[in-house]
């Protein structure tokens, strides 16, 4: 499912800019948010920056977590030049015990 989802990234971002390359830049963020997570994110944002990616993809599996380093990712995303695409994952719900 992940590489289907980045080759359709591909592909219609190849269609609409030419025959050239595109440079996907894939951000996971996978774990509880908070000062560790803010961190992560924006060294990811800048290293994506300086590698000139032409799409950041955000693979978003959490379940939460502190409302201000919430906040401070989704601005820093907002603010980033370029473009970028949410990837959401939901955890299946486990068996009754």
């Amino acid at each position: 499912m992940k590489k289907l989802l980045l080759l359709l990234c591909a592909v219609i971002v190849s269609a609409s800019a030419g025959a050239s390359p595109v440079k996907i830049y894939r951000l996971n963020l996978d774990d509880e948010i908070g000062s560790t997570t803010w961190r992560y994110t924006r060294q990811a944002l800048n290293e994506a920056t300086a590698g000139n990616a032409d799409i950041i993809l955000v693979h978003l599996n959490t379940y939460g977590g502190s409302v201000v380093h919430a906040d401070s990712i989704r601005t820093a995303l907002l603010t980033i030049p370029g473009r970028w695409w949410p990837g959401l994952t939901t955890t299946p719900p486990r068996p009754a015990p």
